[in-house]
């Protein structure tokens, strides 16, 4: 080898040193960053609501407002339950409103146990009765969380007054949109399950990722929520909500399967997705209103997918048909 060559090799070298040296002082940045800011966030954002032992893991809940029917608020995946917020207020003069954040999720903690919608339902039946929560509740479920409130509405269906699903899941979802956009769900999955390592880093928190998930909040809503997406235990309890999808389509097909009779059903469904997409999402929340012969059906133009239940553009709707439902109930 001669001088020029090895002039080259040594400058290639101070390169690749300097560039890990940089990586590895990034992570450390990134790390030491992310530990400063969670630290920040649970003086910032105290929790609301109370601790409940549901057998192997505390959960936490908030309920606001008063009356003789009760709603709980069940969130979608990867997002807290004071992204509920704007709906909570909207109707606190009209029932009690408890809104929960699942194993793993915003300020309950985390079992380290598998989840999926069947273990979350068993979860949701064992904290209304250590909340002493009696009598039937109304469920209203935004994405992942209306198929949480389907398949408990299956199992426990002498709890549940009515159902309102704001563009819920569907358990088909993965194997009916167009082949680009099941790639695209496939890879939502796997970014959860990633996320929380990202999290460790800091990165989504500097780069903002998680600022779409959350689009329509405001103000505190929305510092409160994005705080626990930013947070580590928050993602891994969404990673292993992620984890176990294909456990909770199985068992939200079996709740197809057998239907709702005539329980009260409101399904919103909204109209900002892909032109591509929008087909089969319809048909397939379509499905989901015929589960019930007293069901409603409702397109809200202009909504997004988190947008349906948090930007105050849509949420008097969604208010106004569970108010209705509410009449219907006393």
């Amino acid at each position: 080898m001669d001088q020029q060559e090895k002039t080259v090799w040594h400058w290639i070298a101070r390169g690749v040193l300097g560039l890990t040296a940089l990586v590895g002082v990034s992570a450390v940045l990134g790390f030491s960053y992310q530990q400063f800011s969670e630290r920040r966030d649970v003086v910032a954002y105290p929790a609301p609501g109370q601790y409940y032992d549901v057998g192997n893991v505390r959960l936490h809940m908030r309920c606001d407002g008063e009356g003789s029917q009760t709603v709980v608020l069940l969130s979608g995946m990867g997002n807290p339950v004071s992204s509920f917020g704007p709906l909570s207020r909207a109707l606190q003069s009209d029932a009690r409103l408890c809104a929960y954040d699942r194993d793993g999720l915003g300020w309950s903690e985390e079992s380290g146990g598998q989840r999926d919608a069947g273990l979350a339902a068993d979860q949701l039946a064992r904290l209304l009765d250590v909340a002493g929560i009696e009598g039937r509740v109304m469920l209203v479920g935004h994405s992942y969380g209306g198929l949480v409130a389907r398949v408990f509405t299956h199992k426990y269906a002498a709890r549940v007054s009515g159902l309102v699903l704001l563009d819920s899941s569907h358990e088909d979802m993965a194997e009916r949109f167009p082949p680009v956009a099941q790639a695209g769900f496939h890879d939502l999955l796997e970014g959860f399950q990633l996320a929380a390592l990202l999290n460790r880093f800091g990165v989504p928190r500097i780069l903002g990722l998680f600022k779409p998930a959350i689009d329509g909040l405001e103000g505190k809503d929305f510092q409160t929520s994005l705080a626990h997406l930013n947070a580590v235990s928050h993602m891994v309890g969404t990673g292993e909500e992620a984890k176990g999808w294909a456990r909770s389509a199985d068992a939200a097909r079996l709740a197809r399967v057998q239907g709702f009779g005539d329980l009260p059903l409101d399904v919103f469904v909204a109209g900002d997705w892909p032109e591509a997409m929008l087909p089969s999402w319809l048909a397939m929340q379509r499905e989901l209103a015929s589960l019930s012969s007293r069901s409603r059906f409702y397109l809200v133009e202009g909504a997004n997918h988190p947008q349906i239940g948090m930007d105050a553009r849509y949420v008097p709707r969604v208010a106004a048909a569970i108010r209705a439902r509410l009449v219907e109930l006393q």
